[in-house]
């Protein structure tokens, strides 16, 4: 299995840190930001997406996984592009 990265840094170094609302919630030793499991597990198959220029299949992706709106999705691709 592969280790869950930061959406923020794209650290590596998760810790689990508590249940929230029956999501595992992880804190990134690198940064300190919180985050939730939903996000860190589908965090790798958006950079994938994005580093293959498939934009439109990532926004699309995240709207599915964490119930976003779409200007918020295509925002957090954008800059989770900018880091790829």
């Amino acid at each position: 299995m592969k280790r869950p990265i930061c959406p923020f840094c794209t650290g590596d170094r998760l810790e689990p840190n508590a249940m929230k609302d029956t999501v595992r919630v992880y804190t990134c030793l690198d940064c300190g930001t919180t985050t939730k499991a939903t996000i860190v597990v589908n965090l790798r198959a958006l950079i994938g997406l994005c580093k293959q220029e498939r934009k439109i299949t990532a926004v699309k992706m995240h709207r599915a996984k964490t119930g976003t709106g779409l200007k918020e999705a295509k925002d957090f691709i954008d800059q989770l592009s900018h880091y790829v």
